[in-house]
């Protein structure tokens, strides 16, 4: 339940992961199927658990049904649950301020190495910034309905993490065995710490050691929490080159248009951010279209920016800001950051 209310989204979903595929065994409540909260209150008034109760926000019909008149117990929303968790077993590190929200994976491939539900997204992440959902999880899509589909979606390049030789992070035993992977994307090097003012992960994999020559990934995120600034600093290491593909896939309601050489900027709902980048190498960015899939046998047309850049070693740096934002405020907090965790 705990976890329930860390990962929940400002707008009281959950973000997509892994094999999000819509299934409910007894459904007793109307809410949205990505509207996890209920279980916060089912938990907190079965077991009279009191941060629980206090704590959920969520719809009352499951308890309602379920416990009856114990779900009188539920006084909504008294505590926030807006600060930043770790939860080291499963991977998963949450940041999170006053309507922002940052769901990263770190985690292993699943099913204690076989894959499972599991998809290629070690390093990826989901961003809620200021309210506004800006970089999201594609999805799942559908299962054997399109075995061509299924891989795709699961596959590292619909996730926001990097792609190096077009080879996927862990790889599929088999095109036609949809629930194995191999789990070659072991997670290492994982560092987090949080403060009033700013919450950092330092996190790599080994998904690409297997290369010749092998290559080492590390990623540093970063949440300015007073200011709404959240970075994402991917760090390559190798003795030789390798094609380095960082794509980033978008929430279907963002309108994405080049503003200069290394900035965007992001639409959704009225709403205006920047997205600014810089890097080590000889980087381009370029704008596709993909596909987002937000619930199971749907899916909608959304953007994805595909960074690209052929080297040994190279790092790239991407931070989300308000569009009011200076981005000469920007940069400078970004070199200042980035600064202090080489030295």
């Amino acid at each position: 339940a705990r976890f329930v209310a860390a990962y929940t989204r400002p707008s009281g979903d959950a973000p997509l992961w892994g094999d999000g595929d819509d299934g409910r065994a007894l459904p007793l409540g109307t809410q949205p199927l990505r509207d996890h909260r209920y279980l916060i209150g089912l938990v907190g008034a079965a077991f009279e658990i009191g941060d629980l109760l206090a704590s959920d926000s969520g719809p009352r019909g499951e308890v309602l049904w379920l416990l009856g008149s114990a779900a009188r117990a539920i006084e909504p929303g008294q505590v926030s649950s807006e600060r930043s968790q770790a939860f080291q077993a499963s991977g998963v590190y949450v940041m999170r301020a006053a309507g922002t929200h940052a769901f990263i994976d770190v985690g292993p491939v699943g099913m204690r190495g076989r894959g499972g539900h599991g998809h290629n997204d070690c390093l990826s992440f989901d961003l809620v910034l200021g309210g506004a959902p800006l970089v999201a999880d594609p999805g799942s899509f559908v299962y054997t309905a399109s075995y061509e589909w299924r891989n795709r979606f699961r596959s590292t390049s619909f996730h926001n993490t990097a792609v190096v030789d077009g080879e996927e992070q862990n790889r599929f035993t088999d095109p036609a065995s949809l629930w194995s992977l191999r789990y070659d994307a072991v997670p290492r090097r994982i560092e987090w710490s949080t403060s009033d003012r700013v919450d950092l992960l330092l996190a790599g994999h080994d998904g690409y050691s297997r290369l010749r020559p092998p290559l080492e990934v590390d990623r540093v995120f970063a949440l300015e929490r007073e200011r709404d600034w959240f970075l994402v600093h991917d760090r390559f290491r190798s003795a030789g080159a390798h094609d380095l593909v960082v794509p980033l896939h978008f929430d279907p309601r963002v309108e994405i248009a080049q503003e200069g050489a290394t900035e965007w900027r992001l639409s959704t709902n009225g709403r205006l951010f920047r997205l600014i980048w810089s890097g080590a190498g000889d980087w381009r960015c370029e704008r596709h279209s993909s596909w987002y899939s937000p619930s199971y046998g749907v899916r909608v047309p959304a953007d994805t920016l595909e960074f690209r850049c052929g080297a040994a070693s190279a790092t790239l740096s991407v931070v989300f800001a308000a569009h009011s934002e200076a981005v000469a405020t920007v940069r400078r907090w970004h070199d200042l950051l980035l600064g202090s965790l080489s030295a």
